[in-house]
C-alpha cells in the first residue's frame, strides 16, 4: 500500500494573514449583531419572517469571501505578473518579502555577468607548459559545475591543447622536449579523467589527475593548502587590471600556472540597476574576486557598493550585518552565494539548481529586469491587499446598520456582497 502523502501548504505574506483574522474577527462581531437584530425585531406570539429576514441580511452582508478575495486575488495576481516576467516566486510570504527590499546585494559570476565566461589567458610558470596547466586544470575542473569551471573545462577541448602544442614547437622549436613531458602525463590531445575531486565553495577545486594533486582557485585556497602564491602576483595582478579573472593553478604544492577569464556584463544589468536606484533601493555587489578584477565592473554597471574578496560564509555576515542596520535584504546569487540567500529576507536564485530553503524566488532567464518588475508588481500587490481590506470594511460597516434598521432585503444584501466581491476582484487583476 502506497503512504499517504499530501501537498504542503505554502507560508502565506502577513498582510494575508492579517485579512484572516480580520476576516475571522468581522465574522464573529455579525454573527452578534444578526442575533442582537434578531431578537430586536422578534415579536412573540407574530411571525419570525421579519426577524429572520433582518438577520440573514446583516450575515449576508458580512460574508468574509470579501476578505479571501480581497488579499488571495492580489498575491495570485502579483506572482503571475512576476512569473510573466520571468521571475518565478514560490509563495505570498517571499512576494511580500519582496515588496519591502530596501536594499538588494547582486552575486557576480554568472548573476550580473553571463553565465559563459571566456578563457582568454593561459600563463605557465617556470618548467611548466601552457599545454600542461591548462589541462591539468581542465581534469580538475571536468565535474565542476561553476561557470569558470566549465569555461576552463571547454577551453581545453583536444584542438585547442594540440593548438597549443603547434604554437609551443614554432615559438621554441622544442617540440620533442613538449611532446615526451606531455606523455609522462598522459594527456596529449585529450583532456585526462581526475580522481578525488572537492570543490571548495568560494575557493576553487581541489582533485587527483594521473596521482598528482591539482589546485585551481584563489590565493586564498592555494595558501591555505601550503602553496606559496608570491610567484603568482606579478602576472595574476597584470591580468586582473585588466578586468579579467585570474585563477591560480598548482600542481603538487608547486605554482604551475594562471588561468585568466573574461566574464561579460548581462545587457540587461545596468537598466535593471538603474531601475532598482530609481525605486529607492540599494543595490550592493558581492564577489570572491579581488577589488582590481571587480572595481571596473562595478563602475559599469553604476553600483557604488562592492564587498570583494568575500567568503560564503562572509556574505552571510555581511547581509545579516545590514538586516542588523535595519535593511530589508533581497539577494540575488548563484551558487557560491547560498549561505548569502539563506539569510536573506527575500532570496533571487539564478538558476533551478539551488537547495530548496534558498530557492523561494527564482530568476528563469538571463533578464535582470526581471527584478525591478517583480519588485513593482509584488509592492502594487500588497498595495492593492490594503485597499482592497478598507474598501470590504466600509462597504460592510455601512451596510449592517441600514440591515439592522430593516432596510435591506436578504436579495440586495446578497446582491451588494456579489457587487463588492467582484470589484476586489477586477481591481486585484488588473
Amino acid at each position: 500500500m502506497a503512504k499517504n502523502s499530501h501537498i504542503p501548504l505554502l507560508p502565506e505574506a502577513r498582510i494575508q494573514k492579517t485579512a484572516k483574522k480580520i476576516s475571522c474577527g468581522f465574522a464573529v462581531f455579525a454573527v452578534c449583531t444578526a442575533l442582537i437584530t434578531f431578537y430586536a425585531w422578534y415579536v412573540p406570539g407574530e411571525s419570525l419572517k421579519p426577524a429572520l429576514l433582518n438577520a440573514a441580511s446583516v450575515l449576508f452582508l458580512a460574508f468574509p469571501c470579501m476578505f479571501g478575495f480581497a488579499s488571495g486575488s492580489s498575491v495570485m495576481t502579483g506572482i503571475a505578473k512576476a512569473a510573466e516576467n520571468g521571475l518565478l516566486v514560490k509563495s505570498g510570504e517571499k512576494l511580500e518579502s519582496l515588496s519591502k527590499a530596501t536594499a538588494l546585494v547582486f552575486g557576480k559570476t554568472g548573476v550580473i555577468t553571463s553565465f559563459s565566461p571566456r578563457v582568454t589567458d593561459v600563463v605557465a610558470m617556470p618548467r611548466f607548459f601552457e599545454e600542461e596547466v591548462i589541462a591539468f586544470a581542465a581534469a580538475a575542473e571536468k565535474n565542476s559545475t561553476h561557470p569558470l569551471g566549465t569555461a576552463i573545462y571547454e577551453y581545453a577541448q583536444p584542438d585547442v591543447i594540440t593548438g597549443l602544442l603547434q604554437e609551443k614547437t614554432i615559438r621554441t622549436g622544442k617540440h620533442d622536449i613538449v611532446s615526451i613531458h606531455s606523455e609522462n602525463h598522459g594527456f596529449i590531445g585529450s583532456v585526462p579523467d581526475a580522481q578525488a575531486f572537492e570543490p571548495v565553495e568560494g575557493g576553487g577545486v581541489s582533485a587527483l589527475v594521473g596521482g598528482r594533486e591539482v589546485l585551481v582557485g584563489t590565493r586564498k585556497l592555494l595558501t591555505e593548502r601550503g602553496v606559496d602564491v608570491t610567484q603568482f602576483e606579478h602576472a595574476a595582478q597584470e591580468l586582473e587590471r585588466a578586468g579579467k579573472t585570474a585563477m591560480l593553478v598548482a600542481i603538487n604544492k608547486k605554482p604551475a600556472g594562471i588561468i585568466a577569464a573574461t566574464e561579460a556584463m548581462k545587457p540587461s544589468a545596468c537598466d535593471a540597476i538603474r531601475a532598482l536606484s530609481d525605486m529607492g533601493v540599494e543595490v550592493s555587489l558581492m564577489t570572491e574576486d579581488s577589488d582590481v578584477t571587480v572595481n571596473p565592473i562595478a563602475k559599469d554597471a553604476d553600483i557604488r557598493h562592492v564587498f570583494h574578496c568575500v567568503s560564503p560564509k562572509v556574505k552571510a555576515h555581511i547581509i545579516e550585518n545590514l538586516k542588523d542596520n535595519g535593511a530589508v535584504v533581497s539577494v540575488v546569487g548563484g551558487k557560491n552565494d547560498a549561505a548569502a540567500l539563506m539569510a536573506a529576507d527575500a532570496a533571487i536564485t539564478s538558476g533551478l539548481d539551488m537547495p530548496e530553503s534558498a530557492a523561494g524566488i527564482i530568476l528563469a532567464n538571463d533578464d535582470l529586469n526581471a527584478v525591478p518588475a517583480a519588485i513593482k508588481f509584488a509592492r502594487a500587490a500588497m498595495g492593492k491587499i490594503k485597499r482592497n481590506i478598507i474598501f470590504a470594511l466600509i462597504i460592510s460597516g455601512a451596510g449592517m446598520p441600514l440591515a439592522v434598521a430593516g432596510m435591506i432585503p436578504p436579495l440586495m444584501a446578497c446582491g451588494i456582497t456579489v457587487f463588492v466581491s467582484a470589484l476586489i476582484l477586477i481591481s486585484s487583476t488588473r
